[in-house]
């Protein structure tokens, strides 16, 4: 028995039919189907050393934690870090509890993502190859050659700044997104300032960016500074702007470089 136009009788239904009809649905089911692969990967590959801590990891532990009871970083404890770390420490303490566990759940998580976001880069690039061989290797160098819990989530957000640049969306949407990634890195690392100065130049640099450059320029801007602005707004709602410039700015300029980097920095 022969079916006009060669179609089943039977309407399709279910997700799979919903991911046919959806581009949007399929793309987002390859992310995670990427970011999980990734995820089980950065795993696997921390299992040897799960027991081996940096010599901070305990303090930023600490500082996230005084936080959720009241005690802001910058009052309650010193440190020259910018208050995201802590806060993205503070609400995974507040899922699993305060523990060195948690840094590490945090710099798994964060560590997935960025390598999900170089293998997306690749494809951007035109090479699959490429973006699985950088996906594969990002996890490893992230914990022999930095060795230090407190990065991944900086090449996480840097990576999805430069991933939102590099893509197909709209310029000013991507300058947007470009500027949003950029600033979260901001509040978590100082040092994303470098990347957030050439970030404007492969935005508005493109193609398609001659039209709308000023609004794109606007919109880069005003984004970058947002996580930033609400940090700053936050500590000064309860009068604790100064100490917040003061250790994050004034103080992380005076301090020397690290050299305790990579696992030679780890203990045990």
């Amino acid at each position: 028995m022969t079916f006009a136009g060669h179609q089943s009788p039977f309407p399709r239904f279910g997700v799979a039919a919903a991911l046919g009809r959806s581009p949007a649905a399929g793309r987002a089911v390859r992310v995670l189907a990427a970011f999980g692969a990734a995820l089980i990967w950065t795993f696997v590959l921390r299992l040897p050393l799960r027991r081996v801590d940096g010599p901070d990891d305990a303090f930023y532990i600490e500082v996230a934690h005084l936080w959720t009871r009241g005690a802001l970083p910058y009052v309650g404890a010193f440190d020259i870090k910018p208050p995201g770390l802590f806060a993205l420490v503070a609400v995974a303490e507040s899922l699993l509890g305060p523990s060195l566990d948690t840094l590490r759940a945090v710099a798994i998580f964060c560590d997935a993502v960025t390598a999900t976001n170089l293998f997306f880069l690749g494809r951007r690039f035109g090479s699959t190859s490429l973006g699985v061989f950088a996906a594969t290797l990002y996890p490893f160098l992230s914990e022999v050659v930095s060795g230090n819990d407190a990065y991944p989530p900086l090449a996480a957000l840097t990576t999805l700044a430069f991933l939102a640049a590099l893509s197909p969306l709209p310029i000013v949407k991507r300058a947007l997104l470009a500027g949003l990634a950029i600033g979260a890195a901001g509040a978590v690392k100082q040092t994303a300032v470098f990347e957030a100065v050439a970030l404007p130049a492969i935005v508005l640099r493109a193609p398609d960016a001659a039209p709308r450059r000023i609004e794109a320029a606007a919109a880069f801007l005003a984004a970058a500074a947002a996580a930033p602005l609400g940090f700053l707004l936050y500590f000064a709602g309860h009068g604790a702007a100064g100490p917040l410039i003061a250790d994050t700015i004034l103080n992380a300029l005076r301090r020397p470089a690290s050299d305790g980097e990579g696992l030679s920095s780890r203990r045990a």
